[in-house]
């Protein structure tokens, strides 16, 4: 009792400034213990995320759940309960899921969300699509009467677009059979896809979270050691005065934790279903547990309190020493030896990169790749390193000379406290390194997600759309249109490719292409004086691949109908017409194949045909096209080749990431360096007080304190711009993205150097100690 009663002592002896050095230590713990909790979340949140993406997938009669494809090929009815066929599309540049269902059995199993499964004409909808169902457009995606919603135990977070759609079988194209719901594993697709956002986040806040806690660790230390060293001198045992700094740590780091809990607990609510960082979740899934909880509490605690008495130790050690100010360990030059190589090895490839001509070259090569990253790593952290022996060495010549007052002032505060200068301002630095290097992966992101203003090609497969709904499908609204139909094959592709148009038609087949000379010449760039519509043309290939005249090529009819016997619903074309010459138009049309430039399909809708749209390249225009395909076949899936799903996903998702992460690293480096700011100006109060006493001007103490400031964070923010252009570019070139310098790592570190000017600025005009007091002198 009598050390607890000590303890409390000591804690209260402090006055207003050891409360106020005890309430910042909480306040940085606090903050360091959400931002790690809420890293800590993501991987059961991503874990939680694939397991109701599975759980919600139907479960074929084969025993798998058909996540990937449209529909499952396998019609074994072996225990079906109902039929489906799963549509994935897009609305607004975000992924759309819609399950038809027909057919259902009485005792049919539910899905996670759902109460009962809907039947022909109702529809049951996640809140975020009941929200977007206000648009007509997206009404047509989801007919039928609606008699609720998808309950959160069913779907990814708030923002989950998914509909399940009660319809007839007729109405059901590649239709499938299904025993019950859920996979017999996780969904590791939608895991993988964002299995790298705790990793990214963390590489953005690691660095800026470690500097936060040294500098709260830091906090005081100088007062903190005279105090401990005081109680040494009057005769305390060492080992009694190293456990009263380890609990008064102690303290700090319990309530802090406890602190930083409560107020995840708080955030969490948020966060999730806010979307911040670019993919919503429900806060359930990222809830602490208990055993987390309390593993992090016991772990901060403990290891706040060892940090408390290691720092105390070496006061003890010398404890008549320790009562007075000492200056900081002169640094060696060999402390910018990592900055030197790390500069290095990201500058010689960036600037080879950036003065060489062409296109990007790809990714770097695995050594190359580990190089570049072991550079950005060890340029990003040298640089605190190398500031501090040019700090130093700039002092010493400074403070030498015989320039103003103020200028030999701040030159010798500088050369004293080098390195607690140094973590002073590292708050600031690291502002304009995470500004660079996200600049730079944003940039990234934006070329691998293949964002484009350009027109738009759709394609729908026939066979997807019931037989019923295939003959409205060519006169949905584009601007181009064409259908591939491809012949009858019997034999099986060879290990050799054809040399002859017989042999290539016997192991592929031949192509009929339906399309109007307008959409030919848009396609293939070319005038093609000669083509006319209403016409049969023989396309030109190279080699013996032309299709002769004559020759017979069988196909399937076009009557909407499915036929039991293939053979009784196949039509022969012979192969005739004059020879068009498309040139290099593969992507057209490869291989032997006719052209009909008819207003529709030479043979009909079958169901082997292609259809391809071209239409505007906007989002709003890919919305439209698919609310027009569901209101004549809603079982046909509109795919745009030219719109990235998956990319689009990655790159809010990176983009929020970074911006979350960026925040976090401001707020981090802000806190820093104002944690730091309060803790100096308690520590030089006494020797602001002496200067006042000498009768220096107070507009040349606040001169001290700017140029104090402002002179080493110019010097440390040129290093970091030139560490974070670099760097920025080192990503680009890590992931082949690269083509010449990227200057906009510099444009986005600007508002970080002006934070970071204007905040070094106002903390140095405050100048405590203006009002002497006797007990300033002998300030413990």
């Amino acid at each position: 009792m009598s050390g607890l009663r000590l303890l409390w002592r000591v804690l209260r002896g402090g006055g207003a400034a050891g409360l106020l050095r005890q309430l910042l230590m909480i306040a940085g713990i606090c903050v360091g213990v959400l931002v790690l909790a809420f890293i800590a979340s993501m991987p059961g949140t991503l874990d939680e995320r694939a397991a109701t993406s599975s759980a919600r997938m139907p479960l074929s009669t084969a025993g798998r759940a058909d996540a990937n494809t449209n529909a499952n090929t396998n019609t074994d009815a072996d225990g079906r309960k109902f039929s489906y066929s799963l549509v994935q599309s897009s609305w607004g540049g975000q992924r759309f899921t819609r399950v038809l269902i027909a057919d259902a059995a009485p005792d049919s199993p539910l899905p996670p969300g759902l109460s009962r499964l809907p039947k022909p004409g109702e529809a049951i909808l996640s809140p975020a699509a009941e929200r977007a169902a206000a648009d007509r457009a997206f009404a047509a995606l989801v007919p039928g009467r609606r008699i609720g919603q998808v309950r959160p135990a069913g779907l990814l977070g708030p923002d989950d677009l998914y509909a399940y759609i009660g319809v007839t079988s007729d109405r059901l194209g590649d239709r499938a059979e299904a025993r019950g719901w859920g996979g017999l594993s996780a969904d590791v697709a939608v895991r993988d896809r964002f299995s790298l956002v705790p990793y990214e986040l963390a590489l953005i806040v690691v660095a800026p979270g470690v500097i936060y806690l040294n500098v709260c660790a830091r906090l005081s230390a100088a007062t903190r050691r005279r105090r401990y060293a005081a109680l040494r001198l009057v005769g305390m045992d060492p080992r009694r005065v190293l456990r009263l700094a380890a609990g008064e740590s102690a303290v700090a780091g319990a309530l802090g934790t406890l602190s930083g809990l409560a107020l995840y607990g708080v955030v969490n609510r948020w966060v999730g279903p806010s979307g911040v960082i670019g993919f919503s979740w429900y806060a359930a899934s990222s809830r602490l547990t208990v055993p987390l909880a309390v593993a992090a509490f016991v772990l901060v605690t403990v290891a706040s309190g060892a940090i408390g008495a290691k720092n105390t130790a070496k006061a003890l050690a010398r404890p008549v020493e320790a009562r007075f100010d000492g200056a900081d360990r002169r640094a060696g030059w060999w402390h910018a030896l990592p900055f030197a190589l790390g500069i290095g090895l990201i500058g010689f490839p960036v600037v080879s990169d950036a003065l060489a001509d062409g296109p990007p070259r790809g990714p770097a090569s695995g050594t190359q790749g580990v190089l570049l990253i072991a550079g950005i790593l060890l340029a990003s952290v040298g640089v605190l390193f190398a500031v501090r022996p040019l700090l130093g060495a700039a002092a010493r010549w400074i403070g030498g000379g015989r320039g103003p007052l103020a200028v030999r002032l701040a030159a010798r505060r500088v050369e004293h406290e080098s390195a607690g200068l140094t973590w002073h301002l590292s708050g600031l630095v690291l502002l304009v390194l995470v500004a660079c290097v996200g600049a730079g992966v944003l940039h990234q992101n934006e070329v691998a997600s293949s964002l484009r203003t350009g027109p738009m090609t759709v394609g729908v497969e026939a066979r997807e759309a019931a037989p019923a709904d295939r003959a409205g499908l060519w006169k949905l609204p584009a601007d181009h249109r064409w259908a591939w139909q491809s012949s009858v094959h019997p034999q099986e592709a060879p290990a050799t490719e054809p040399q002859t148009a017989q042999d290539w038609v016997r192991a592929f087949g031949a192509t009929v292409v339906t399309a109007d000379c307008a959409t030919v010449r848009e396609q293939t760039g070319r005038p093609l004086p000669e083509c006319a519509d209403g016409h049969v043309y023989r396309i030109a290939q190279q080699g013996e691949l032309t299709l002769p005249q004559g020759l017979e090529l069988k196909f399937r009819t076009g009557t909407g109908a499915e036929a039991e016997d293939k053979s009784s619903a196949l039509t022969t074309l012979k192969a005739s017409g004059p020879t068009l010459d498309l040139g290099r138009a593969a992507a057209f049309v490869s291989g032997p194949a006719l052209l009909s430039t008819g207003p529709v399909p030479a043979l009909g809708i079958t169901e082997d045909t292609r259809i391809q749209f071209r239409i505007d390249g906007s989002l709003a225009a890919a919305d439209e096209f698919a609310s027009a395909l569901a209101k004549v076949a809603p079982a046909a899936t509109a795919r745009a080749g030219d719109l990235d799903l998956d990319g689009l996903e990655d790159y809010r998702v990176h983009r929020g990431t970074i911006d979350s992460g960026v925040w976090i690293a401001f707020l981090l480096g802000a806190s820093a360096f104002l944690i730091s700011a309060i803790g100096r100006a308690s520590e030089r109060r006494r020797d602001v007080t002496a200067l006042v006493v000498l009768g220096v001007p107070v507009r040349t103490l606040r001169a001290v304190q700017w140029l104090q400031l402002l002179a080493p964070l110019s010097l440390v923010l040129a290093l970091a711009l030139l560490t974070g252009a670099l760097a920025g570019n080192a990503v680009l070139l890590l992931q082949g993205a690269s083509a010449g310098w990227y200057g906009g790592t510099l444009t986005a570190a600007g508002p970080a150097v002006l934070i970071a000017v204007l905040s070094a600025a106002v903390v140095g005009a405050f100048v405590t100690g203006l009002r002497p007091r006797p007990e300033d002198l002998h300030r413990a």
